[in-house]
Formats: structure tokens, C-alpha cells, sequence
């Protein structure tokens, strides 16, 4: 189990390296680097995947097979339809909790009309109720994802792969750059998840 650990945190490393790179050969491009420097960089990050895969190769033998792109991206979509799911359940049941204590605390108001010295409350316009409303559940959604660290970083994590296949298909080009922030950015919170066991989300 340790030696699992151990090849996954390498694995990751190796990755996060790799998206590195990537990033850091944009950064340069961008600086007016000189093309010896831009090749070196190209050719280390070359260097560190195929490593990476040959590794993965050794480790599960004839049964490794590479990920196609266009799989990659499906299984994320169903991953962040997955996070959508929990967020919403977790955001209703925080909304019901809310409202109950509330009620339950909260006394019950006088009802105030002209007749007897107080005022009718004025009735909210459409948009400004609107507005109210998702102030509510973008404050709802921080509560709960604060509340839910696996889930947040599951999340975070899958929102940074899913711009790496539709990168490379060619579907939502981003460039290099941002290709690897997401890549260096989903690195390191998986070996978060790895060190750190309890922040990987529960099936």
C-alpha cells in the first residue's frame, strides 16, 4: 500500500513538472526567448512524458492503455455532473437547515396595516428579487463548498482537466499557457488528495 502511495505521488510529481514546463516554455515564448532556450525547455517537457508513460507502462503491464482524448473529456463531463449532483443535494439540504432554524427562531411578526398605525410592506420588483435570489445561492454555494473541502477541491479539480482535452481536440483552444496553469494547478491537488487522504471525495 505504501509503495502505491509512493508511485501515485511520483506519478503526479512527474505531471506537475510536465505542465511546468509547458507553462514556463509559454511564459518564455511570450518574453521574446531565444529559441535555444524555447527547445530545450520543448524537449524537456517531451522527456518527462514519455518517462511518465513508461513508468505507468511498467507499473500495470499489458493492461495499460492510453486515454484518448475525446474519452478523457467524456469521463470528466461525468465527474463534474457528479460534483453538480452532490453540490445541489448538499445545497438544498443547507437551504432547508437554514430556513429551520429561522422559523424556529425568529418571532412571529405583527401584521401591520393601515388601520391599525403601521405600514404595508412594499412589494419587490421583479428584478431586484431576482438579484436577491442569486445573491442567495451564490452564498449558499460558498457555504457549502467551504464546508465540504473534498468536494471543493474535486471540483476545482476537475474544472482545470476539462480544459485539457478540449484544448487538444480542438473544441475550446486556450494555447499553451493556460493549458499548463490547469495542468499544474490539477497536479498538485491530487497529490494533495494523496498526502491527505481524507480531502479525496467518497464515491
Amino acid at each position: 500500500h505504501r509503495n502505491k502511495l509512493r508511485f501515485k505521488i511520483y506519478s503526479n510529481r512527474k505531471l506537475a513538472a510536465q505542465y511546468a514546463c509547458t507553462l514556463l516554455g509559454y511564459t518564455l515564448q511570450r518574453g521574446g526567448a531565444r529559441a535555444e532556450l524555447l527547445n530545450t525547455i520543448r524537449q524537456l517537457e517531451a522527456h518527462m512524458s514519455l518517462t511518465r508513460k513508461l513508468v505507468g507502462r511498467i507499473r500495470v503491464g499489458h493492461h495499460w492503455f492510453p486515454l484518448d482524448n475525446k474519452f478523457y473529456l467524456f469521463a470528466l463531463i461525468l465527474n463534474l455532473t457528479r460534483d453538480a449532483y452532490e453540490t445541489r443535494l448538499l445545497m438544498e439540504r443547507e437551504s432547508r437547515s437554514s430556513a429551520a432554524k429561522s422559523f424556529n427562531c425568529s418571532p412571529s411578526p405583527l401584521t401591520l396595516s393601515p388601520e391599525n398605525g403601521g405600514e404595508l410592506p412594499l412589494t419587490p420588483s421583479p428584478s431586484s428579487a431576482l438579484s436577491a435570489g442569486l445573491i442567495k445561492q451564490f452564498q449558499l454555494l460558498i457555504t457549502v463548498l467551504r464546508s465540504n473541502p473534498p468536494l471543493l477541491l474535486d471540483l476545482l479539480k476537475n474544472l482545470c482537466d476539462v480544459f485539457i482535452p478540449l484544448d487538444r481536440l480542438g473544441l475550446y483552444p486556450t494555447g499553451s499557457g493556460f493549458v499548463g496553469a490547469c495542468g499544474l494547478t490539477s497536479s498538485v491537488l491530487s497529490i494533495l488528495t494523496i498526502v491527505h487522504p481524507w480531502l479525496k471525495l467518497k464515491p
